[in-house]
């Protein structure tokens, strides 16, 4: 699985290499246990090779105006031929209301081909630790990857 995210203050990067390490450990034992890359910035140019070469993807970023932020939906458009046949896990961090954050990106992905489940989007107030991650693989197995 690779990790995708937008982050301004770093706190939707942290949320998904804390998901995607646990994830490592559980789904992908086969990995270093202290495996934390993988997680590539949207602004990142290796970000559409990476994608590329994954079938699984899990997207972090923050809820802004009870939506996708700009920047990433027009990341997810501009490059709307990877998502085809990818199966995809959303992680939507918000402050206090998150609308329907990670609703509005799963139905952008699924329009360019991309396979989302009904649980396969969570948003977070805050990230708690490894307990927080252990259960967003959880989540993620029962949802998507199963």
């Amino acid at each position: 699985m690779v990790g995708i995210y937008f982050s301004g203050t770093g706190n939707s990067r942290y949320a998904l290499e804390l998901f995607l390490q646990e994830y490592n450990k559980e789904v992908e034992p086969q990995r270093d246990a202290d495996f934390i890359g993988g997680a590539f910035s949207i602004e990142d140019g290796n970000a559409v090779d990476a994608v590329r070469v994954h079938d699984t993807i899990a997207f972090s970023y923050p809820v802004q105006y009870s939506t996708v932020p700009k920047i990433l939906r027009d990341f997810v458009i501009d490059n709307q031929e990877l998502w085809k046949n990818k199966k995809i896990f959303i992680i939507a961090t918000m402050g206090l209301f998150s609308g329907d954050g990670a609703g509005n990106l799963g139905r952008l992905l699924q329009k360019y081909g991309g396979e989302t489940a009904q649980r396969g989007a969570w948003h977070t107030l805050a990230y708690g630790g490894t307990l927080w991650a252990k259960a967003l693989v959880w989540a993620s197995n029962q949802a998507l990857f199963k």
